[in-house]
């Protein structure tokens, strides 16, 4: 039988596989945030965090650690989801309805902006009248 220095280690050694396991998916939701910022989409996906939940507790061995793993899991989740929305409002980048005009220029409507952000026709990128579209605000 260990000591309990020796399980005590065990564990550290764990605990330190664990850190580095949390910052690498902390990482990985960095990048997710950054495709939800281009795409548009929401941070919350309750369908997507349902199904991942479900699948997680599929993993479970032990019935006993059932709960404990579905809690750990959900505040993982939603601490990626505090990670994901400070990053997007960190970003300069915006969304909002483009309003192009007959001479190819246009204005962006940006909701919780005054004024609307006025692009050339030089920076439409392709961009048509009620294209929902991602602009710089500096």
């Amino acid at each position: 039988m260990l000591d309990l220095g020796e399980i005590r280690e065990n564990i550290d050694n764990i605990d330190k596989q664990l850190v580095q396991l949390f910052e690498e998916r902390m990482r990985l939701t960095g990048q997710v945030a950054e495709f939800k910022l281009q795409t548009g989409k929401k941070v919350l996906d309750e369908e997507r965090e349902r199904q991942k939940i479900e699948a997680i507790n599929k993993l479970v061995t032990k019935k006993e650690n059932e709960h404990p793993i579905d809690d750990l899991f959900s505040h993982i989740m939603a601490n990626s989801r505090k990670w994901q929305y400070m990053l997007l409002e960190k970003s300069h980048l915006k969304k909002g309805l483009m309003r192009a005009n007959k001479k190819g220029f246009g204005f962006v409507e940006v909701d919780n902006l005054e004024d609307d952000i006025y692009i050339s026709s030089d920076n439409m990128n392709g961009a048509i009248h009620d294209d929902v579209v991602l602009v710089e605000v500096t």
